[in-house]
C-alpha cells in the first residue's frame, strides 16, 4: 500500500478510485484566487453537502477568497506536517478509509492513501513531532477495537499497528516536546446504518501511549458513562481539554460534556450555568485551546452555541450564538477564536473578550463548512 507519485489524469468520478496510490491534480473548484507566497494564515476544512460537492476547502483570513479541492468522500479531521509548511492532509469520516494530502503552495492533490482491508478510518491523525510518522485512528472491522495506525511519511505505508486502549478512537493528537499520544475513545460501536449498538455497555477513555515503546502510560476514564470522548486539544503545557457527546440525553439530568486532564493527570469538570449547559443538547462537536489566552472554546452545533473556559483554573469565561457552528480553529497571532458553520459564515471571537468582531464576518453559501478546521500559515 504504497503512494505512486507519478502524474495521473482524473475526473471528479473516478478520484480515488486507485487504492493506495498518490495523485497530483488540478484544482478542481475555485473561487478567487489566493497565494501562499503571501505568507499569511489560511482556514482549511472539509466542506459540502453530497458526493459530487465533497471537498477539502479553503479561505484567507483576510479577504473573501476561498478554494476547493473535491475529494470524493466526505472529509471530517484535518492535520498539517510540523516540518513540510506546505502539507496538509484531510481524513475520511467513520467508517471511511481515504485520506488525502494537498500541497498549499501548488493547491494540488499530491496523494492518498487508503486502510488496510480489515481496518476502517475513524476521522482523526496527527504527525510526530519531527514529521517522520503519521498516526491514524482506525478500527478492526470484525472485532472493533480501537488501533492507531502508524505510517512513515515517504509513502505512507502502514509499518506498525497499535491497539488504541479502547473502542472506536476518534481525536488524536501528540503531547508537546514528548512521543506521547493521546487518544479520545468514544466506545462507541455502531451498525452499518450509523446507528450506535452499544450504547448501555460502552467505555469510552482518554489513553495516553508512548508510541516508541508501543505502550500505554495512562487511561482516563469519563465522567458518565453514556458520554462519548470524542474530541480533545492540548495546550503548549500539556494541559489536555475534551469534549464528549452525550449518547442517553436526558434535558433533566445533564451530564458534563467538557473537562480538562490536568498535567499532574488530575481531572476538572469544567461547569457552566445550567440554562447553557442544556443548549448544548448532549453534544459537543469541536475543541480548540488558545495558548496566548489560556482559553478553551468548545462548540455545539446542536446548540448553536460556543462556551469557552479558562484552562488553569477552570472558570466558565461566556459564550457565543452561533447557528449549527462546529468548526473551531485559533488564528495565528492568537488574537481569535474562528469559528465556521454549515451555512458557510465565518465569525472571529476575539479570545481575551469573548466579543465578535463583526468587521470580520464572511459569508460563502456556496460552502458548507464541515466539523472542523484547522489554520495554516505563519
Amino acid at each position: 500500500m504504497t503512494l505512486d507519485f507519478h502524474k495521473v489524469d482524473l475526473n471528479r468520478r473516478t478520484l480515488l478510485k486507485g487504492l493506495g496510490s498518490a495523485i497530483s491534480l488540478p484544482v478542481l473548484a475555485s473561487c478567487g484566487r489566493l497565494s501562499y507566497e503571501d505568507n499569511q494564515e489560511h482556514w482549511l476544512s472539509a466542506a459540502g453537502s453530497n458526493k459530487d460537492s465533497f471537498s477539502l476547502s479553503w479561505t484567507h483570513g483576510l479577504t473573501k477568497n476561498t478554494d476547493s479541492l473535491l475529494s470524493g468522500f466526505r472529509g471530517h479531521g484535518l492535520t498539517k506536517h510540523p516540518i513540510n509548511k506546505n502539507i496538509a492532509l484531510m481524513f475520511s469520516r467513520r467508517p471511511g478509509n481515504q485520506a488525502i494530502l494537498m500541497d498549499l503552495k501548488t493547491k494540488k492533490m499530491v496523494g492518498n492513501f487508503t486502510s488496510p482491508d480489515h481496518l476502517y478510518m475513524e476521522g482523526h491523525g496527527c504527525f510526530s513531532h519531527d514529521g517522520r510518522f503519521l498516526f491514524c485512528t482506525e478500527s478492526n472491522k470484525q472485532t472493533h477495537q480501537g488501533i492507531i495506525t502508524v505510517r512513515e511519511t515517504t509513502s505512507y505505508k502502514v509499518i506498525k499497528e497499535i491497539p488504541s486502549g479502547g473502542i472506536g478512537p476518534h481525536e488524536i493528537q501528540i503531547m508537546p516536546n514528548q512521543n506521547t499520544l493521546v487518544i479520545a475513545n468514544g466506545g462507541l460501536i455502531k451498525d452499518s446504518k450509523g446507528h450506535v449498538i452499544n450504547t448501555q455497555s460502552m467505555k469510552s477513555n482518554i489513553t495516553f501511549l508512548n508510541y516508541d515503546l508501543g505502550k500505554i502510560l495512562s487511561t482516563h476514564d469519563g465522567e458518565h458513562s453514556q458520554a462519548s470522548l470524542r474530541h480533545l486539544d492540548i495546550s503548549n503545557d500539556g494541559i489536555v481539554a475534551i469534549a464528549m457527546q452525550a449518547q442517553v440525553y436526558n434535558p433533566e439530568r445533564l451530564m458534563p460534556l467538557t473537562s480538562l486532564i490536568n498535567k499532574d493527570g488530575s481531572k476538572t469538570v469544567l461547569n457552566a450555568p445550567d440554562h447553557l449547559l442544556k443548549k448544548l443538547n448532549g453534544y459537543v462537536g469541536s475543541v480548540r485551546i488558545n495558548n496566548k489566552y489560556r482559553t478553551a472554546a468548545f462548540t455545539s452545533p446542536r446548540g448553536d452555541i460556543a462556551l469557552f473556559w479558562n484552562i488553569d483554573n477552570g472558570v466558565f469565561l461566556g459564550q457565543q450564538f452561533f447557528h449549527n457552528v462546529c468548526g473551531l480553529t485559533v488564528s495565528t497571532n492568537e488574537e481569535y477564536f474562528v469559528l465556521s458553520n454549515s451555512a458557510g459564515k465565518i465569525r472571529q471571537i476575539h479570545a481575551s473578550t469573548l466579543v465578535e468582531n463583526t468587521d470580520l464576518r464572511r459569508h460563502f453559501p456556496s460552502f458548507q463548512w464541515d466539523n472542523h478546521m484547522i489554520t495554516v500559515g505563519s
